[in-house]
């Protein structure tokens, strides 16, 4: 009788995790799935973009970055210059 209960509470458990992997499969199947949407989104958005710029998104953002140092660059110089007015 032990045995059979057993036998029993373990055919449960097992069930029960066998449930429990669908439903992480499942789960996992439909973000994977929101993620190629998104993905495609992005991929889209850059479209528009580069259609708009007239140039690949990866050159304008090297663009801006040499924009902002050379802005930084400045600011270093004039504050130098500044505090040398000072001197």
């Amino acid at each position: 009788m032990k045995v059979k209960i057993a036998d029993l509470e373990e055919e449960e458990e097992k069930t029960r995790h066998d449930e429990q992997n669908k439903y992480f499969e499942l789960k996992n199947k439909e973000l994977e799935a929101a993620k190629a949407v998104k993905e495609h989104e992005i991929y889209m958005l850059n479209k528009v973009l580069e259609s708009m710029l007239g140039k690949t998104v990866e050159q304008r953002f090297e663009e801006i970055q040499v924009e902002e140092v050379r802005a930084k660059r400045q600011a270093e110089i004039d504050a130098q210059m500044k505090n040398k007015g000072k001197g």
